[in-house]
């Protein structure tokens, strides 16, 4: 996965935006949210990370 383009997808497979941050948790050393440019707005969103899935050097939102 290119650092430089992190598309999130739906489900269905359409682009929704871009990963613009990720949100490190101290505690934990995990991902704890991504920042998100929607695209279809250009407004930036924090989505927590579990709403994410991560395939094939995809990411997709897995939430409606």
């Amino acid at each position: 996965m290119s650092t430089e383009n992190w598309i999130v997808h739906t489900l269905r497979g359409d682009e929704w935006g871009f990963v613009k941050r990720l949100i490190i948790d101290s505690a934990t050393r995990r991902i704890s949210h991504a920042d998100v440019i929607v695209a279809s707005t250009g407004r930036l969103i924090r989505v927590p990370w579990e709403s994410f899935e991560v395939l094939n050097e995809e990411i997709r939102l897995r939430v409606s």
